[in-house]
């Protein structure tokens, strides 16, 4: 919507018994004065020169009931230096005209709505008698410019897209009561018999006098757009033993706010825990529930006392809510099965309420997912939940939204919309140890504090002995030759999505549990900046997939490959043992694996040219998948064609180096395809090869070669191990194109 009004809140329209000039194709018999009047499509603009008196009139306006539309809005652009209007009307109270004065802001960039309260003025309503306003006069001025008080120095234009006539200033909208801040009612009170507390996150109403009135609490500053919201919800704590009922009445647009009407719902009694209460009030009262609802009041009852008042009992609410909902959980169980669903098993259209435990153990599509106070929606390993819509979580607890892994299986969350609210991410961190120890991590969410994640997860850290520094940091490539960090337990340093850091874990976390990332979903783009440093490694950066879902290899690529540097190109992956080199996936990898995807929570090393620059990652990449991380024995991609691996092992090491042939290759350097092995040389114990023309003195892990040189080429390969070492070396991955 382009209208934006001065007020803190979205405004919600009038219609009813108020009279509206939207200027929908008509301009509803307004004229300009000392101005020129064009018709847009929904809106209307009066256009005039420096040193006039620009208005906007209305001669026969026909405001036949001023008594009960005394509130006049006007929603408009000012294109120009004026800084007021007077409003100009018939005195009905002595005749001739009256007028009142309202500062603009001038040069608006949107649109503003402005009110003036005319409910109290005699001469608007002729001292409530009623009448006719018909002459009306919006005079726009800039007071103490050169041109006087009552005209503007400059030309411009001023955009008019409504004016409205009712009975009261509109009400900000509010859709979720949360009682977050201790003493803050956010807007309700006690109408009768009743004391409201807010404290701890919750709102307890208490009868004020037991078997002898009903309880009430109302609303009396807020509004609901009941088109837009069908439903209310309510999660609540009935101590008491005798009341159980309570209902809920409202007051609508479609009476002018003359009557109260509403329905009664049957409570839970002698709660020990909070539950949660949906109310289709739409289905319910399907005539009132309409247009503009306010003064919503919730009653507390005992249907078995004389007139329905309430018993002894505290009433403790902990969030009141209104939206539209398709489907909601009845029951603990399963997404995918029916039978815990108010309307079967949602669509992939479903706004969905999680008022229940409810787990997703297959690859899920819905629009919204709200997770109410008190419920839990876990995404199983290997299994997703796509929305295309938005993601609200309970932001007071911390297993509102859990997605699990371990260290093969991993969970997505993928969500087009906004998020509000955190989730926690359960992923498996690789164990220190000399061999085969540690792990390239990147959050899965934004933490805001490293000592928060140390506290959710301290008895899996491996700390220093002699210090407070523990195994977690980042790569510091500026650092010659470059080195990892190591924060203290009680760092305040965020965990950034998108930047990588080294972790191992002591021996106490298995492999089928995780640690604790609990924090904000990135849904949009992330840059991370990458460098080009002096020294062996200091063109080594340390990133890592930002989102908590998979991404797409070929996107990241297509995105990112001109940053790289030649000899290096592609993502570095830690394999658990560094000194015998690196997984790495360049262009020929993923030309051979279209579908190749980088983990949730994975960190790895890309090498930056020498300008440096920003590395990006866009929702567009994220994806659902299967596959695994980098870790030796935890990953089997599938065998590509046109490929081979040469293995090298002993008993104490493996290594392997990868040719491919590709169309797009050569024997000299190919940028994308040819990626040097880490830090520029090869490890102690590994198997390399050299460029077929022997153009650079550089080991490569991965050389990709042309479909030609199948028959012809001959590669240089080269082996470092100590002497003395029985050595193996291999063939796997053989896979040719035919010819």
């Amino acid at each position: 919507m382009r209208k934006i009004t001065i007020l803190l809140f979205t405004i919600l329209p009038f219609l009813g018994f108020a009279q509206t000039f939207d200027f929908t194709g008509v301009d509803g018999g307004w004229t300009g004065v000392q101005s020129t009047l064009i018709q847009n499509a929904t809106s209307v603009t009066i256009t005039f020169e420096a040193d006039s008196d620009p208005k906007l009139r209305h001669a026969a306006a026909n405001v036949t009931d001023p008594v009960n539309n005394g509130i006049i809005g006007i929603t408009l652009k000012n294109n120009s230096t004026a800084n007021e209007f007077r409003f100009v009307f018939e005195n009905l109270q002595s005749g001739g005209n009256a007028g009142v004065v309202l500062p603009i802001s001038s040069n608006d960039t949107a649109f503003q709505t402005y009110y003036i309260d005319l409910s109290a003025d005699d001469r608007w309503d002729n001292v409530g008698a009623g009448g006719t306003q018909n002459a009306i006069d919006f005079a726009f001025r800039e007071p103490g410019g050169t041109s006087g008080n009552n005209s503007v120095d400059n030309a411009g234009s001023i955009e008019i897209d409504q004016i409205i006539f009712v009975n009261a200033i509109p009400r900000p909208e509010q859709l979720i009561y949360n009682f977050n801040v201790d003493g803050d009612n956010e807007g309700w009170s006690s109408l009768a018999d009743a004391t409201t507390t807010i404290s701890g996150g919750t709102m307890t109403v208490t009868p004020a006098d037991p078997g002898n009135a009903i309880a009430k609490v109302t609303n009396g500053v807020n509004s609901v757009d009941a088109d837009a919201n069908s439903h209310m919800y309510l999660v609540y704590r009935n101590l008491s033993a005798d009341n159980n009922q309570i209902r809920i009445q409202f007051r609508s647009e479609v009476d002018n706010y003359t009557a109260y009407s509403g329905t009664n719902v049957t409570v839970a009694q002698n709660m020990e825990s909070f539950a949660t209460l949906i109310i289709d009030l739409e289905a319910a009262k399907p005539e009132e529930w309409s247009l503009i609802a306010q003064d919503i009041q919730i009653a507390i009852r005992n249907t078995n006392n004389g007139g329905n008042v309430s018993s002894a009992g505290d009433f403790i609410i902990d969030q009141i809510g209104f939206m539209t909902i398709d489907n909601y959980s009845i029951a603990d169980g399963s997404w995918s099965d029916e039978t815990i669903w108010s309307n079967g098993t949602p669509l992939t259209s479903h706004d969905v309420i999680i008022a229940t435990q409810v787990a997703i153990n297959g690859d899920e599509v819905a629009n919204d997912v709200t997770v109410l106070p008190g419920a839990n929606l876990f995404i199983n390993k290997n299994k997703s939940l796509s929305l295309t819509g938005k993601l609200v979580t309970d932001s007071a607890s911390n297993n509102s939204v859990v997605l699990r892994s371990d260290s093969d299986q991993f969970s997505s969350l993928i969500v087009d919309g906004s998020v509000t609210g955190e989730i926690r991410y359960r992923r498996y961190v690789n164990t220190n140890a000399s061999i085969g120890g540690n792990d390239l991590i990147a959050s899965p969410v934004g933490i805001s504090s490293f000592n928060d994640f140390y506290s959710d997860n301290n008895s899996y850290f491996v700390e220093d002995p002699n210090s407070d520094a523990v195994l977690f940091g980042p790569f510091d490539n500026s650092g010659n030759p470059g080195v990892y960090i190591n924060y203290d337990f009680s760092s305040t340093e965020p965990l950034i999505p998108g930047k990588g850091y080294r972790m191992g874990t002591n021996a106490t976390l298995a492999s089928d549990s995780g640690l604790n990332f609990h924090g904000t979903v990135t849904t949009s783009d992330v840059d991370i900046p990458i460098s080009s440093e002096v020294g062996t490694y200091g063109s080594w950066n340390l990133i890592g997939n930002p989102y908590p879902s998979y991404i797409k290899l070929s996107d990241f690529l297509a995105a990112n490959n001109a940053l790289f540097s030649t000899l290096n190109s592609g993502v570095y992956g830690y394999d658990g043992d560094a000194s015998d080199g690196w997984t790495v996936w360049n262009q020929a990898y993923s030309d051979e694996n279209p579908g190749a995807l980088i983990t949730p929570g994975q960190g790895f090393f890309v090498a930056s040219n020498s300008t440096g620059g920003i590395v990006s990652f866009t929702p567009s990449m994220r994806s659902i998948g299967l596959s695994d991380d980098f870790i030796v024995g935890r990953n089997s991609n599938e065998m590509s064609s046109g490929k081979l691996s040469l293995n090298l092992t002993s008993s104490t090491g493996a290594s392997k180096t990868e040719i491919y042939f590709n169309p797009n290759a050569t024997e000299g350097l190919d940028p994308g395809y040819d990626s040097g092995c880490f830090g520029g040389n090869a490890p102690p114990f590994s198997i390399f090869s050299r460029l077929v023309d022997n153009s650079l003195n550089q080991d490569f892990a991965v050389q990709s070669l042309s479909l030609e040189s199948i028959a012809e080429a001959i590669v240089p390969i080269g082996i470092k191990a100590m002497q003395g070492q029985q050595l193996t070396i291999s063939l796997s991955e053989l896979n040719l194109p035919d010819g």
